[in-house]
């Protein structure tokens, strides 16, 4: 098995077992959506296997630890960094200017998180 789909994966578990049933069907519509882009991108992950297990393994250890800080603050640093790393691979003179919205949809505002918008 691949390491992104071992990834994917794992995030949605951490989703379901967070006992957060929103966030959960949240996370598997982002899974979905993430395997297309990569899929229609071509991306590879070969490169990004030993940072992909550990940082996915220092969640899990700050979880079993029971430091959801911790495991808050890797979270974090582990998605920024995949962005990147998705991003960096993006081609430049061959992306359509509307693939982003087209493969991730425009982003919809729930009526809970319009009255927090501040911008």
């Amino acid at each position: 098995m691949r390491i992104r789909e071992v990834d994917l994966r794992f995030q949605d578990a951490l989703a379901r077992t967070a006992d957060l049933p929103q966030a959960a069907q949240t996370f598997e519509r982002l899974t979905a959506r993430l395997r297309m882009f990569v899929t229609v991108l071509r991306m590879d992950y070969s490169q990004a296997c030993d940072a992909i297990t550990n940082e996915d393994t220092a969640v899990f250890d700050a979880l079993r630890n029971a430091d959801g800080n911790e495991a808050a603050r890797l979270w974090r640093v582990k998605i920024e960094r995949c962005v990147r790393f998705m991003i960096a691979q993006l081609p430049e003179d061959d992306v359509a200017p509307h693939l982003w919205t087209t493969l991730a949809g425009r982003p919809r505002l729930h009526r809970e998180d319009a009255r927090g918008a501040t911008h």
